[in-house]
């Protein structure tokens, strides 16, 4: 009985260790970055995918503390989240901008989990997102056209300030808070935008559909906008973005 109770342990000491192996292995390759910070704030353990986001190869980082590795992240407003999730054991999830020593800069997607060892980080790296969006923000922020986001019930979500100077307003938010009912407040003809919303309905896009609005001053312009519906899950427009050109000029000049 002894011999069979000490082959069992065996066994099961050796499942163990290929089970703990396997884990391992499967966590080493992953593609998120993955990390096991200790409650002294050691990298007890980190994968090369962590590693890397960390400008950093795994052997730099063992056993060493996240201060010694990025001198006045205790200041950080990421530490503060982590010294939370640790002393209250809540699991946090983020996005975090991080600044390298070196300048360099790096989003991370962040989910935190308290673990008995300290806290498991699982980290995504969403740089070239946030650049694409910050991009995206620099082009609707300065581009010359009015660009919008409207809901189909005829309220703004979102101008950019050459829709609202366009408009006669001093701000994007004033355009968005001061117009409730885009067809009453706006079109001359509030029948040009039930047009506009049918096109938009059975075809999914306008395209230079040309119609008279009025600024916030009552004088009449025209402009001409070109839009796509974006769709819910349902297949019921969620809202419609577009471009929108003043071509009030253009329009005397041909009547001249």
């Amino acid at each position: 009985d002894t011999i069979e109770t000490e082959i069992q342990h065996k066994r099961a000491e050796e499942a163990l260790i290929e089970s703990e192996r396997r884990y391992r292995h499967a966590l080493s390759n992953m593609m998120e970055g993955c990390q096991i910070i200790d409650h002294d704030w050691r990298y007890i353990y980190i994968n090369d995918a962590a590693a890397r986001q960390g400008h950093h190869k795994p052997g730099e980082l063992l056993m060493r503390t996240m201060m010694e590795i990025y001198p006045g992240i205790e200041e950080t407003e990421l530490f503060k989240v982590l010294r939370v999730c640790m002393e209250e054991h809540r699991p946090h999830r983020i996005e975090n901008k991080f600044i390298f020593p070196d300048g360099a800069t790096g989003w991370f997607e962040l989910s935190i989990q308290p673990v008995p060892e300290g806290l498991f980080i699982l980290s995504i790296d969403i740089t070239e997102r946030k650049q694409a969006e910050e991009n995206y923000r620099n082009i609707f922020e300065n581009a010359m056209e009015g660009i919008f986001q409207s809901t189909p019930n005829g309220n703004f979500i979102n101008v950019n300030p050459a829709m609202a100077h366009i408009y006669g307003y001093t701000s994007s938010q004033e355009m968005i808070q001061s117009i409730t009912d885009i067809s009453r407040q706006l079109y001359v003809n509030p029948d040009d935008h039930s047009e506009f919303m049918r096109q938009m309905e059975t075809h999914g896009e306008v395209r230079n559909y040309e119609d008279r609005v009025f600024r916030k001053d009552r004088r009449t312009l025209w402009v001409s906008t070109s839009a796509r519906a974006v769709r819910d899950d349902k297949g019921n427009i969620a809202y419609c973005e577009g471009f929108l050109q003043d071509i009030t000029s253009r329009k005397k000049a041909e009547d001249d």
